[in-house]
């Protein structure tokens, strides 16, 4: 089985945005799994996980295209 890490980044992300997501309405509405301070952070934390991730993805794809353009010979 051969697996595309732009894909799984991709859905890593998305996991973790809807994660996010969720935790926030759960918070707004009342229903507290974690208390105020807590959730700041663990907020805090997923953005930055979703933020390296993205960078990840973004540089991956960059080097995949350059490498692509080396072996067509459009770079040196």
């Amino acid at each position: 089985m051969n697996i595309n890490p732009h894909r799984l980044l991709l859905k890593l992300i998305s996991g973790l945005v809807i994660l996010g997501g969720g935790l926030i309405v759960l918070q707004i509405w009342g229903i507290d799994i974690l208390n105020w301070d807590i959730f700041l952070r663990a907020m805090g934390t997923l953005a930055v996980i979703i933020v390296i991730l993205g960078f990840l993805l973004v540089v991956k794809a960059d080097f995949g295209d350059h490498k692509k353009m080396k072996d067509e010979h459009y770079l040196d």
